[in-house]
């Protein structure tokens, strides 16, 4: 089955759960670029986990991709406002706002576990303020493995997308 199909049904699926949750709940604009400072140290994706007040869960240390890539689960809650939306765009199966999105993601940087061409597709996650596609992404697998990037695949973590808050 083409990875494109087997990504929509799998939205369709996630749309329903996702949908009238507050992505972004106890998260700031977050989504800055890594690179210097003790905070992209401690954060390398440049994210801030959410607040102990919010009511974004916990992510699932089993989320696809989790073990195989040995990377950070993040919630999709603990992302910025504007990944959630575009999550559920990609999960919803709706047509994307940039000719790139969908299109196979080549992984020319080593970063996620290597798989065989068209295994990785991406998608624009928007930067506010940016005049072009900005740096962060979703990197989607074929096993079901959702990726986040805010530094233009510098550095990734992994998504659960079923953590998204109340």
């Amino acid at each position: 089955m083409p990875a494109g199909i087997l990504v929509r049904i799998v939205g369709v699926i996630l749309a329903a759960v996702l949908s009238g949750c507050a992505p972004g709940a106890g998260s700031g604009p977050g989504g800055g670029s890594a690179g210097g400072g003790s905070a992209a140290a401690a954060d390398p994706a440049g994210l801030r986990a959410a607040s102990g007040g919010s009511s974004c869960p916990a992510p699932s240390p089993t989320s696809p991709g989790a073990a195989e890539s040995r990377l950070p689960v993040r919630s999709l809650c603990a992302l910025p406002p504007e990944a959630g939306a575009e999550w559920r765009t990609i999960a919803g199966g709706s047509r994307q706002r940039y000719p790139e999105d969908g299109g196979t993601f080549q992984n020319a940087e080593r970063r996620l576990p290597l798989h065989q061409r068209g295994y990785y597709h991406e998608y624009t996650v928007i930067t506010p303020g940016s005049r072009d596609r900005g740096a962060r992404r979703f990197i989607t697998g074929s096993g079901h493995e959702l990726y986040y990037t805010s530094d233009h695949y510098g550095t990734f973590v992994v998504v659960d997308p079923n953590a998204t808050g109340r």
